[in-house]
């Protein structure tokens, strides 16, 4: 692996083990491969800005990152770069993504965000599919929700908020299962 120009802000590995992607303090993501630590692609992210959070997709064809500075979540083609879009709809930076269990290819991703909510997009069609507000248990005031996940087989999620709690949410209703604080 070559020495990055910035400080590394974040990393994930592919599903299919073959590439690593790394997202920088300068906004740059690159992909490596995973067996010779070679780089494979270089995608840089508009006004190079840090990139915060990274993911592939469950079939490695899409990368998905978010970055410090504002609340949309960039889609990019995995293989050649390409950005396919933005997902708009958070009002404040995005802390966390990840993407839903899927054996059909479903690029079905879960956002964790400052704004005080989590949102189910379908990255597909580039819109979101359900928006989640998180409420503090004991004051009922908005707590910013700090990570997310799904459990398998995608019809659960787990968060964990700043309000040091962790919850386990129906994926498909949004409907709160239980809240441990």
């Amino acid at each position: 692996f070559l020495p990055h120009a910035d400080g590394v802000t974040c990393i994930t590995y592919a599903n299919d083990g073959q590439r690593i992607a790394t997202g920088t303090s300068s906004g740059l993501i690159t992909i490596w491969d995973a067996q010779s630590g070679a780089p494979k692609l270089y995608i840089a992210s508009e006004g190079r800005r840090s990139t915060r959070r990274i993911r592939f997709s469950n079939d490695d064809s899409v990368i998905v990152s978010t970055n410090s500075v504002d609340s949309s979540i960039d889609v990019w083609d995995a293989l050649s770069g390409v950005k396919q879009r933005a997902l708009e709809g958070h009002s404040d930076v995005v802390n966390d993504l990840n993407f839903k269990p899927s054996p059909t290819g479903d690029h079905i991703l879960a956002s964790a965000s400052q704004d005080t909510s989590i949102r189910i997009w379908d990255v597909g069609l580039g819109r979101s599919l359900l928006q989640v507000p998180v409420l503090d248990p004991v004051s009922s005031s908005a707590v910013p929700v700090r990570s997310i996940a799904f459990l398998p087989p995608g019809d659960r999620m787990v968060s964990t908020s700043d309000d040091k709690t962790i919850r386990l949410w129906h994926s498909v209703s949004g409907s709160q299962i239980w809240c441990y604080s």
